[in-house]
C-alpha cells in the first residue's frame, strides 16, 4: 500500500511540475483559443466541423482534469504517509 502511496505522490509531484511549466500553460492556452475560434468561424452548413471542434475542446478540459486528480490524489497520499510515519512513531513511544 505504501507503494502505491509512493507512486502517486511521485505522479503528482511530476505532473505539477508539468502543469506550472509556463510553456505548458501557454501551449493549453494556445489550443483552446484556436478550437474556439475555429468554432465561431464555422458556417451554418459545417454540423461535422462544429461537433469536432467541440469533441476536441472536451478532449483539451479532459486532459486537464486529469492532472489536477493526479496532483489532488498525490495530495491525499502524501497526507496518508505522513499520518502512518505519525501512528508508527507514536505506537513505538517515540
Amino acid at each position: 500500500m505504501i507503494d502505491k502511496l509512493e507512486n502517486d505522490k511521485q505522479r503528482a509531484y511530476n505532473v505539477s511540475n508539468i502543469i506550472n511549466n509556463p510553456e505548458y500553460v501557454a501551449a493549453f492556452a494556445v489550443i483552446q483559443a484556436d478550437y474556439i475560434n475555429k468554432l465561431t468561424k464555422t458556417g451554418f452548413g459545417d454540423d461535422k466541423e462544429r461537433e469536432y471542434l467541440h469533441k476536441m475542446l472536451l478532449l483539451v478540459s479532459e486532459l486537464e482534469n486529469h492532472f489536477n486528480k493526479v496532483i489532488v490524489n498525490g495530495k491525499i497520499a502524501e497526507k496518508t504517509i505522513l499520518q502512518r510515519i505519525k501512528q508508527t512513531t507514536m505506537r513505538k513511544g517515540l
